[in-house]
């Protein structure tokens, strides 16, 4: 009876125990919310791969008694394997790339992070005059701003003649080199009245140095022996003829042709030093309105000395 009554009396004392955090206790009782205890290590310690890790050891809040399995406890910087937090590890850079395209990233080896030092700063879709760009090819059309050209006078020359302007041309925004510079073969030096000789220019869009030919006049300026040549065609329509003339001109093609109006209206004359003309004047007298042009002055000959009509200097 005795046993009986105890039994019964301890059946009757049975009652659930209370789920409540006990960190430390070494027991996981996962019915009072807790994942894991201090000192339950397996309740832990795998955690960074069971949380798709590669590797790392885990840890258990000793209040809450919650995981800790942070990218920074997780993530092991150097182990080669590219975990949740970092950016690349060791040569695993995810095929992280400049933003010039160049294949110059690195991986800081101490945070696992993107070493960009070595990238260029062309190409990287900003414009840093900083490094001497004028223009970014990678900067998308739709963020190029007004105006939609840029004048060449604005424009540094960069091939062999660089110590003057350019007087002419112009050149589109979006048409920017793989250089960060805006090509020059629309620029000319066209229009400042010198005559210019071949040279090597920037043109193209890689940025190449491009060989222009050299001007065959430039507003009034012409080599003499080419006029002589031109106006001999437009005067007399005799290009075999020995007579030095000057006649009226105009510039065209960029600076790459003459042209003179019908020979009538061309002012065709003789330069000083021929010999007098009967039929084209000489051409100190259309510079000095009512003065001679022809004057006779003294010439060796196999002969002896002789006076013959030429046309006076200016």
């Amino acid at each position: 009876m005795v046993g009986g009554a105890l039994f019964g009396v301890a059946a009757g004392c049975l009652v659930e125990l209370e789920h409540r955090v006990a960190c430390g206790d070494g027991y996981t009782d996962q019915l009072a919310g807790e994942e894991c205890d201090p000192a339950d290590r397996p309740s832990y310690e795998l955690a960074c791969e069971q949380r798709g890790f590669a590797a790392g050891v885990a840890r258990c809040d000793p209040t809450t008694c919650q995981i800790e399995a942070t990218a920074e406890l997780c993530a092991v910087c150097g182990d080669g394997v590219l975990s949740p937090g970092e950016e690349c590890d060791g040569n695993n850079l995810a095929n992280k790339k400049c933003l010039s395209g160049a294949d110059l990233v690195t991986c800081n080896q101490a945070t696992c992070t993107y070493d960009l030092s070595a990238c260029p700063a062309c190409g990287n879709g900003v414009v840093d005059p900083a490094h001497g760009e004028e223009c970014d090819w990678n900067v998308e059309p739709g963020e190029i701003a007004d105006p939609e050209v840029v004048e060449c006078a604005e424009l540094q020359p960069l091939g062999e003649i660089q110590y003057k302007g350019y007087a002419s041309g112009e050149v589109p925004v979006d048409t920017c080199t793989t250089k960060c510079r805006f090509p020059r073969d629309k620029c000319s030096f066209c229009g400042d009245g010198v005559v210019d000789k071949a040279y090597t220019d920037i043109g193209g869009p890689d940025g190449d140095l491009i060989l222009k030919g050299a001007e065959v006049c430039d507003g009034k300026d012409v080599e003499p022996e080419r006029l002589i040549k031109h106006c001999r065609e437009v005067c007399t329509g005799d290009a075999l003829s020995t007579l030095n003339l000057r006649c009226d001109f105009e510039c065209i093609n960029n600076c790459g042709a003459l042209v003179s109006p019908e020979p009538a209206e061309a002012r065709c004359c003789v330069l000083g030093g021929d010999s007098c003309d009967p039929v084209l004047p000489c051409c100190f007298a259309l510079d000095n309105p009512g003065e001679d042009g022809c004057a006779a002055v003294l010439v060796e000959t196999p002969n002896g000395t002789i006076f013959v009509d030429r046309c006076r200097s200016l």
